[in-house]
């Protein structure tokens, strides 16, 4: 084990399991298949922590498959081999990274990565496959601190705790978490008793959202027109960007394009018997809101004393500091304003991450902790889809997460976006991240994959790549959603909606990657099983009933 941390303005280090500082408590608790770990410290006066990580040995063999979990809702979560690599940030030109802010949408500015091959390190949770046996990696303390495990070729894991920052003057569990083996899908149950969590909602929805059709050019009428085509098997409207004058002032509405309010539209919505949802960003500001022109002492501090810069969506937006009782006031008001006003049945509450940054005296864990406790406090009764969120973050606070990146209305959006960071939008990646974290479904939120695209405009998805879109959402996803306007569809079209509707109902039973570019997986669904081969590469998805 070894400990950085600051004391009367000093950084030290140590290896010492106990010194004039503080003392640590390491206890290993032997399990039925494995092993939990947990670090305690007891601080003898008060420091601040830099960092700290334990080693443990752990076989290394190049063929084994890892599953590394990356930081966020959008970060890419891909199963490869154990000897290989991971693109990192050092392909990024630092003067495009710096104006774009790139590393503020992922976790470059919180780790050092490695470009080596073998080189992987995951948050929260992690799986390696060899042969007939799995190992799951999985931290049960990331409500107070991040997990991060690092993976080499050395025949060792390192064991991180995300601590940078915290003031510590009390007693700590510094790490907890369990090496476990057997098979994932009983190795992600064993995950979710530990937690102990109870999801509150356990069901799949049916619905749509604006976004991907019109992004932020929605207004009263083409929504009004999306609602009435739909039929009654949606469950679920779901209102996205676009419709305040200004990211960060989603206490108004753009009067041109809803010269009603939202409520109408609301109750247009219940009346059709279904969910009314809304998009919001309560934690960033765009830099032309009202919001930033009139408070830019609300938000996090660069080194200048101005708003920090994190990113280019809209007109460059900034995060809120959550240490200022305004901005508390001012999430606040937001949640009221939807839910108790407009009568929002569903949030969908996205760029989360930006609650990490900035983060002052806590560890980014405890504060993300903290702010989706407080989103949660006044939002009691309202389904939550969590976006842009650390995935540990969710648990037992989100209803539904979002597990990938946002889908492109072509198959990979723009070839130069794959060197800049790992949370871009593609449609190609978001398919591999629905995959990939399947497993994590059910511990503490139930996934969502991102929508669907059947229509015919508006896209260059061919329809082999739709096909794969929407099965693979079907049987994996728990949020079912598209933003076509169905009105729209011809016969055709409709034919392959109904056709493929019973994919929402498959169980999934295995998970395989025989190759780098083919992910087969079995289901059943009644009495029948299926065997899918999914290529990856170009989204091409065979279908055989097994026993035929």
């Amino acid at each position: 084990m070894e400990i950085k941390y600051i004391k009367n303005d000093k950084i030290l280090k140590s290896k010492e399991n106990e010194n004039l500082d503080y003392k640590l408590e390491k206890e290993i608790i032997s399990l039925n298949n494995g092993v939990r770990y947990i670090i305690k410290i007891h601080p003898k006066c008060q420091i601040e922590l830099k960092k700290f990580f334990m080693k443990f040995d752990f076989p290394y063999h190049k063929d084994d498959l890892i599953m590394p979990n990356g930081y966020q809702s959008w970060t890419d979560s891909h199963t490869s081999k154990r000897n290989g690599r991971r693109r990192s940030s050092v392909y990024t030109p630092k003067l495009i990274s710096k104006i774009y802010g790139f590393k503020y949408y992922g976790d470059w500015y919180i780790k050092k990565y490695g470009s080596r091959k073998g080189d992987f390190h995951a948050f929260t949770f992690a799986s390696i496959s060899s042969n007939n046996n799995d190992t799951l990696f999985a931290s049960l303390n990331d409500k107070n601190y991040f997990t991060i495990f690092n993976f080499s070729t050395k025949n060792q894991v390192v064991v991180e705790c995300d601590c940078e920052h915290k003031l510590l003057n009390t007693d700590s569990i510094l790490l907890d978490f369990v090496v476990i083996q057997g098979k994932l899908p009983s190795l992600y149950k064993q995950y979710k008793e530990l937690l102990g969590y109870d999801l509150k909602i356990n069901r799949k929805i049916n619905g749509y959202t604006s976004w991907y059709n019109y992004y932020q050019n929605i207004n009263e009428t083409i929504l009004l027109n999306d609602l009435n085509a739909l039929d009654s098997s949606y469950e679920l409207f779901q209102i996205d960007d676009g419709y305040a004058p200004y990211e960060g002032d989603f206490l108004e509405v753009d009067e041109n394009k809803f010269p009603h309010g939202l409520l109408p539209l609301v109750d247009k919505i219940h009346q059709k018997n279904m969910l009314a949802g809304i998009w919001i960003a309560p934690l960033v500001c765009e830099e032309k809101s009202s919001t930033f022109k009139l408070h830019p002492d609300w938000f996090v501090q660069d080194k200048n004393h101005k708003p920090l810069k994190i990113g280019t969506n809209w007109s460059g937006f900034y995060p809120l500091d959550f240490d200022k009782q305004e901005v508390k006031n001012y999430i606040k008001d937001i949640l009221i304003q939807m839910v108790e006003k407009n009568k929002f049945d569903f949030l969908k509450i996205d760029f989360l991450y930006a609650g990490c940054i900035g983060v002052k005296d806590k560890s980014r864990g405890e504060r993300m902790n903290e702010i989706m406790e407080f989103i949660r406090k006044y939002t009691p009764n309202t389904i939550i889809l969590g976006c842009g969120l650390p995935l540990a973050s969710a648990f037992n606070t989100c209803d539904y997460l979002r597990i990938g990146g946002d889908v492109s209305l072509s198959w990979d959006d723009a070839f130069y976006m794959k060197i800049m960071h790992r949370e871009r939008i593609s449609t190609k990646i978001t398919l591999q991240n629905t995959i990939n974290r399947f497993y994590i479904s059910g511990v503490g939120f139930l996934n969502d994959p991102d929508v669907y695209i059947l229509r015919k405009n508006n896209n260059t998805l061919t329809q082999e790549q739709k096909k794969a879109l929407y099965i693979i959402n079907s049987i994996f996803g728990s949020l079912i959603m598209t933003s076509d306007n169905v009105s729209t569809y011809d016969e055709e079209t409709k034919s392959i909606y109904h056709q493929y509707e019973e994919y929402r109902y498959h169980q999934v039973e295995k998970i395989t990657y025989p190759s780098k570019n083919i992910i087969d997986f079995t289901t059943s669904y009644k009495d029948e099983r299926y065997h899918f081969i999914y290529n990856k590469k170009i989204g091409n998805l065979q279908i055989n009933k097994l026993g035929e």
